[in-house]
């Protein structure tokens, strides 16, 4: 007498095999979407000159080190409508008669940076009326020319 030994199946096990292939095909799909994104969305770049801004590195930390040693101080608000930077040298006394340049940037949205010219009202302050197109943060630089020597000041803003 013969017996043969068969387990019992359930119809679900038949399925099984179907719902590994299932799986892999929705992690494949959605990894597709995520991949296509990310190339439709951000080109990589944020400069066209990267690489030489890298080859002029040791050009702006000679510039840094010179302004550091100049010891002028300055200070960038933003109040009633105007942009203002009041600059001093070493022994605390105002910097007049330079020309400065301010750029405003807005870190996460394009198409809103500008350059402004400053203008010295006397007693080292420079300033330019300027109301800001949207609320949030705003980066400012100002770069100043007095007496030949050239100074960069830095600010980030928080409109409410």
């Amino acid at each position: 007498m013969t017996m043969t030994a068969t387990a019992d199946r359930k119809p679900i096990d038949k399925y099984i095999p179907w719902m590994i292939v299932a799986f892999f095909l929705v992690v494949a799909a959605v990894d597709s979407v995520f991949v296509t994104l990310a190339i439709k969305t951000h080109t990589g770049t944020t400069t066209g000159s990267a690489y030489e801004q890298g080859l002029a590195y040791n050009q702006t930390l000679d510039a840094l080190a010179k302004q550091q040693a100049l010891g002028w101080s300055s200070k960038i608000e933003y109040t009633g409508g105007t942009i203002r930077l009041t600059l001093a040298d070493k022994a605390g006394k105002p910097l007049a008669g330079g020309k400065a340049e301010a750029s405003v940037m807005r870190p996460v949205t394009a198409g809103y940076d500008q350059t402004l010219a400053l203008k010295d009202v006397g007693n080292g302050i420079y300033e330019i009326p300027y109301q800001f197109p949207l609320k949030g943060q705003w980066h400012v630089r100002v770069n100043i020319e007095v007496a030949g020597e050239a100074y960069q000041a830095n600010e980030t803003l928080t409109l409410p």
